[in-house]
């Protein structure tokens, strides 16, 4: 598979999938010791345009640990949905990004696609998301827990009242003999 792009004048070829998944990502000490970073934003920018396009399948085929060197490489893709999976497998990172993102499916239509993705697929997706697109698509995925409810969501959790002996500031702020 070619992973290439040129931007800015300039071509960036990435070995694999390992290392373009390194270079999408922000930068992390981690990465960096591993070599994996990116030199500088314009290769991170292209290591998200080319992983956009990386279709799903090349992920599932290439996962970061083979599937006989890691028990939950192999845990995962044996509970991997077939059928769901055969559904999406054509699809492009980019393109599960715009169907998270997209409103006309719920929290129900994202856990049932769950069901046939990989820890690289949705590692893949969250790296070429930018924060408002995390934070719209979790949302939509909250949706999809036990009742319908936004567990996690703090706009949805009522503030806790505050105890009515705790000392406050002018402010209503406790103040520092209440915390103690």
């Amino acid at each position: 598979m070619l992973l290439r792009t040129k931007l800015f004048g300039k071509t960036y070829e990435f070995p694999d999938l390992r290392v373009l998944m390194g270079k999408a990502n922000e930068e992390k000490s981690g990465d960096r010791l591993a070599g994996l970073a990116a030199a500088n934003a314009a290769e991170r920018a292209a290591a998200r345009l080319v992983l956009a396009e990386v279709p799903l399948w090349a992920l599932r085929d290439n996962p970061a640990v083979p599937y006989d060197q890691d028990e939950v490489t192999r845990v995962i893709h044996d509970a991997l949905n077939e059928t769901v999976y055969a559904e999406i497998k054509g699809w492009t990172v980019s393109a599960l990004r715009e169907w998270l993102l997209d409103d006309r499916n719920d929290g129900q239509a994202i856990a049932r696609v769950s069901n046939g993705l990989t820890a690289e697929m949705i590692a893949a997706v969250t790296k070429i998301m930018s924060n408002m697109d995390l934070a719209y698509a979790a949302r939509s995925t909250a949706s999809a827990s036990p009742g319908g409810s936004r567990r996690g969501c703090s706009r949805t959790t009522p503030p806790t009242p505050p105890r009515a002996s705790a000392p406050r500031s002018s402010r209503g702020w406790p103040t520092a003999a209440a915390t103690r």
